[in-house]
């Protein structure tokens, strides 16, 4: 097996692995618990910084037809492939 065989292997292997995380099983964690998980993003550091990280609302209608959201979830799995990717300094 040549090197650019052995390279393309693992970048799909990689790739689909990372998809089966950050796609299939993410999580999403509350503010509280994602301090709890990466004990280096301090409560303080994510109100100042939380905007640099992925991180998203659920919104739903309710009966009254008015827009309700969730507090920010960030995605546990895609946060830890940055951090160990150094994409994200703390």
């Amino acid at each position: 097996m040549d090197k650019q065989l052995k390279d393309e292997i693992v970048r799909v292997v990689t790739q689909a692995t990372e998809q089966l995380f950050e796609v299939y099983n993410e999580k999403y964690l509350t503010p509280d618990t994602l301090c709890e998980q990466f004990q280096m993003i301090t409560p303080s550091w994510l109100k100042e910084h939380g905007h640099k990280l992925p991180r998203a609302k659920f919104t739903t209608k309710g009966k009254d037809g008015r827009d309700t959201s969730t507090h920010y979830g960030y995605p546990q799995h895609k946060i830890a492939r940055m951090i160990a990717e150094g994409n994200i300094r703390i």
